[in-house]
């Protein structure tokens, strides 16, 4: 019996959720941000990852709040712990084009590092540079080609190419990451081999 009771109630809140974040989203589009944001805090407090991500937005874009890039952050931070790729790629952003903080590309890669865990193709996309390039850590070849290849298979048709390019000297992989670019659109690789 008590666990029925218990199932009942979590099923409860996770519907009180829900509805404070579409109350939210109804509001915002409806441009009330005062009462948006007053739904989103509600539902992020609930450990709602989109209501956390909506409530850092308003703080970025300056939404019927005053603009405040370290409240934006704070919420991009609860939302990214709640699995949210989108704000950890967001964080990694702001660090790398240093929005109204310093700059830090090490801070940058650990959150692109995280989003792209989280199954977010340009989150390792960008990995993948930053580790081909020395941006934020080394240049570690054998680790841009992990996140290369995630990319690739997230359906990355650039990854793809740089996998083609960086597996010249064997011809039947590098023709297989070309192909594959070819079929996602990337003009490049149906040319390359």
């Amino acid at each position: 019996m008590k666990k029925i009771f218990y199932f009942i109630l979590f099923i409860n809140l996770l519907l009180a959720n829900n509805n404070l974040f579409y109350k939210g989203m109804n509001r915002f589009f409806n441009k009330d941000y005062k009462k948006a944001l007053y739904y989103f805090k509600k539902s992020c407090d609930l450990n709602n990852s989109k209501a956390c991500f909506m409530t850092a937005v308003m703080y970025a874009k300056h939404k019927g709040v005053k603009k405040d890039i370290k409240k934006a952050l704070t919420y991009l931070h609860k939302s990214c712990k709640l699995k949210n790729a989108i704000a950890c790629y967001k964080i990694g952003l702001i660090y790398e084009m240093g929005f109204d903080v310093k700059t830090d590309y090490k801070k940058a890669l650990k959150y692109f590092v995280i989003s792209c865990n989280y199954k977010l193709m340009k989150g390792c996309l960008i990995s993948a540079l930053f580790y081909r390039y020395g941006e934020g850590t080394s240049n570690n070849l054998k680790k841009s080609i992990i996140f290369y290849k995630k990319a690739c298979e997230l359906n990355s048709p650039e990854a793809c190419f740089a996998l083609g390019e960086l597996f010249k000297k064997d011809i039947n992989l590098s023709k297989f990451y070309d192909k594959k670019s070819c079929k996602l659109g990337f003009k490049i690789g149906c040319k390359a081999n």
